[in-house]
């Protein structure tokens, strides 16, 4: 078997699995909605109370931690390897807010404000995940068959222009709401710098989107008219 058959089947089944395991999360949060949103109106919510299925054994989210650190570690280490042809600063900035987001605060900070805001992180995991399904399955399509139903190209290349913004403000709130449980401390300070450099970095990642989506739809509608 060569090499790049080899590479061809590990990343088709990462991609596969990446899925899967987002779709888990899709199906959690949209599960702890409707627990929450049946809650008695009359009672105030506690913490358990939302997110039941994201599991507080150790920390909140968990589920969601361990997954994106899983996809954080193989994703850089494939670019770094060369596996693929990733830009290694655009993979880099794409995980660096959301593990901000979960080892920065559901993880190191698991006290914080943030990690219980019913909005801010129900549009955050909506996000994330949604996204995630699609571009993971995306991936798993274009390697496994090689042939993408133009559905779920055009998904990939245009479901940003929602989901990018919706996880964007979800993330900033988050964060904004954990300076309290860290104020005195450096930390506090990171947690500040942090949210200046969140509007450029999204940009950058909201710029290169849309100059994909252009090329890739572009490429594919002149396919289809050959």
């Amino acid at each position: 078997m060569s090499t790049s058959l080899i590479v061809n089947k590990y990343l088709a089944l990462y991609n596969i699995i990446a899925a899967l395991l987002w779709f888990v999360i899709l199906f959690q949060t949209l599960r702890d909605a409707i627990i929450f949103l049946n809650h008695d109106s009359d009672v105030e919510p506690t913490a358990e109370c939302i997110y039941i299925s994201h599991s507080y054994t150790d920390y909140p989210h968990k589920t969601l931690v361990l997954v994106q650190v899983f996809n954080a570690v193989v994703e850089i280490s494939n670019a770094l390897l060369g596996i693929v042809k990733s830009s290694i600063p655009t993979v880099l900035l794409q995980f660096l807010a959301r593990l901000l987001i979960t080892i920065g605060i559901s993880y190191y900070v698991p006290e914080s404000e943030g990690n219980f805001h019913f909005m801010s992180y129900i549009t955050l995991s909506l996000a994330w995940s949604v996204t995630e399904v699609i571009r993971y399955s995306f991936f798993s399509a274009k390697l496994v068959k090689n042939d993408i139903p133009y559905g779920l190209l055009w998904l990939r290349y245009s479901t940003f222009f929602i989901l990018y913004p919706a996880g964007l403000f979800s993330e900033l709130y988050v964060v904004y709401l954990s300076l309290d449980s860290v104020r005195g401390y450096a930390y506090y300070w990171f947690l500040i710098f942090a949210l200046t450099m969140y509007i450029p970095g999204f940009f950058v990642l909201y710029g290169y989107m849309i100059k994909q989506r252009k090329k890739v739809l572009n490429a594919s509608n002149a396919k289809k008219l050959q």
